[in-house]
């Protein structure tokens, strides 16, 4: 079974405040990308509480394919903070290795009401 390197500096940018739901992530390849086949985007929706596999909070919210594709946008988020991480993952069946989660990546997502639709005018007074 090959071994994975620690990710460093995974994250590295991030919109501090984002609208309608959606962020969208960028981080540096894995190196070296011996056997690396993608990535994971984990995300945790709570201000405390840590990245880890034991954590149920913690939810898959992306795999990405390819040890060049870096970056990734999660959508259908609700309103509130939430924290990304990122891990690279080879594919040896059921020997997959995954490395540790990268650093956190936090925002704030604002998603907004909807435009009022179909104004009209239902009367009018005289002065």
């Amino acid at each position: 079974m090959k071994k994975f390197v620690t990710i460093l500096g995974l994250i590295v940018a991030i919109a501090s405040t984002t609208l309608a739901g959606t962020v969208d992530l960028s981080w540096n390849a894995s190196t070296p990308a011996v056997d690396v086949v993608g990535y994971k985007v984990y995300k945790l929706s709570t201000t405390n509480g840590v990245f880890a596999t034991n954590n149920v909070n913690v939810i898959l919210a992306q795999t990405v394919v390819g040890v060049n594709n870096t970056n990734a946008v999660v959508t259908g988020l609700p309103s509130g903070f939430v924290r990304f991480s990122v891990t690279a993952y080879n594919a040896s069946g059921t020997n997959s290795v995954e490395t540790a989660f990268s650093n956190e990546a936090s925002t704030t997502v604002l998603n907004l009401p909807s435009v009022p639709q179909q104004v009209k005018i239902t009367g009018v007074t005289p002065n």
